[in-house]
């Protein structure tokens, strides 16, 4: 249940998005040659969901503009309900050390909105997810299979939020706890000194007292750093009767390049009968593989727009990934899957991505991507809290 609660959340993110990512919560993760892994396990939750998912019509054709996917209205859901998600609250504008998740699943009734705060300092990772896993499983099942080992543990009932506090042999301090009919695990990993896990005790127990929603006057970054203009983007036009949409959202990723700070995303699931394609949308072109572990192909678009397929080799000599990555306007896009039996023909590809290059559709509007017209200010526990974050970032 461990690799369950770790999701594709990139280090800490301010990420809208709907998906099922999966990252072990005592690794940083690392963006730039870990998308294999990370679609890998997005593929084993997605298979697991998909047992109880009304099939599609696999004779349906895969483009119809006519029933095609709307993905702007599932991203404008996010944007809204978002407001009422709570987040770790301790940033106000000019800060810039805090990356949010947020994730819209339609499929998921437990959770369809997900907001993940995530707080990347030095070597010590802050986190906060919120978990279907959680929710369906309650706090007992997850410290029973979860956090077996764990030790220290310490019941508390706070601020509406009743759950335990606990700790691992190596270098976790978590919790896990209800608040509104949800669960969350908040969690702090890679602490190795004494010093810091006094820190750590003051720390977690500080989280409890600064989560608010947007709504409650919490100051969400994502709004601040996210580059991509959403009114640019292209999306396919899958048709609904064949294809499921997952998820979708966006991402404000730590930057691996000198030129930004901040690396942004657009990024959607879809299940195509027994596959599942990732579709992303960045500013900045996405290393996929390394040059000594990938074969490229050139393929042209209907336009004339160069296409890349990447295909990355494992050790035996076969292919375990398959991508396929263009550029349109000032955003580059990939489609990615790491399925590698009955994939879609490199001419199924292409009819995709021809129909996201004439994607003409629009947002109804992008009022709710933004921060509330509030006074944002901290309170005591709050400034506190970013006091001892800001002591790891210095």
């Amino acid at each position: 249940m461990k690799q369950l609660l770790k999701w594709v959340v990139i280090s800490f993110a301010v990420m809208m998005l709907v998906s099922c990512n999966i990252t072990n919560e005592n690794e940083k993760p690392n963006e730039k040659n870990n998308i294999e892994a990370e679609n890998a396990g997005n593929n084993e939750v997605l298979q697991q969901e998909n047992s109880i998912i009304e099939p599609k019509n696999p004779d349906a054709p895969l483009i119809d503009t006519d029933k095609s996917i709307n993905q702007r209205e599932a991203l404008l859901n996010l944007f809204e309900a978002a407001k009422d998600e709570p987040i770790i609250s301790i940033l106000e504008p000019g800060d810039d050390y805090m990356n949010i998740n947020m994730f819209n699943r339609p499929l998921e009734e437990k959770q369809p909105i997900s907001v993940e705060t995530s707080i990347d300092v030095t070597d010590v990772l802050v986190q906060l997810l919120q978990s279907s896993v959680l929710t369906e499983y309650g706090i007992d099942t997850f410290m029973e299979e979860d956090e077996s080992e764990a030790t220290n543990i310490e019941e508390f009932s706070e601020n509406g939020k009743e759950g335990v506090y606990y700790q691992t042999d190596d270098g976790v301090y978590g919790m896990a706890f209800e608040f509104d009919g949800r669960l969350y695990n908040p969690f702090i990993s890679n602490v190795q000194s004494t010093e810091d896990k006094e820190k750590m005790q003051t720390l977690l127990k500080l989280m409890t007292k600064s989560m608010n929603t947007e709504n409650e006057g919490a100051y969400n970054p994502i709004y601040d750093h996210f580059t991509i203009d959403l009114n640019e983007v292209k999306f396919p036009s899958f048709n609904e009767e064949r294809v499921e949409m997952e998820s979708i959202g966006v991402l404000n990723n730590p930057s691996e390049t000198p030129s930004s700070r901040h690396t942004n995303e657009v990024r959607a699931f879809y299940n195509i009968e027994h596959l599942t394609y990732v579709f992303h949308i960045r500013a900045e072109q996405l290393e996929i593989y390394d040059e000594d572990s990938k074969e490229t192909e050139s393929l042209k678009a209907d336009n004339g727009t160069e296409v890349i397929k990447h295909m990355s080799i494992n050790d035996d000599g076969e292919v375990n990934d398959t991508s396929y990555e263009w550029k349109d306007g000032s955003y580059y896009y990939v489609i990615n899957t790491s399925d590698t039996e009955d994939l879609l023909s490199d001419d199924e590809i292409l009819t995709i991505i021809d129909s996201t290059i004439k994607d003409k559709r629009e947002f109804d509007h992008l009022n709710s991507f933004q921060n509330l017209d509030k006074d944002f200010s901290l309170s005591k526990e709050e400034k506190e809290l970013a006091e001892i974050i800001k002591e790891f970032a210095s």
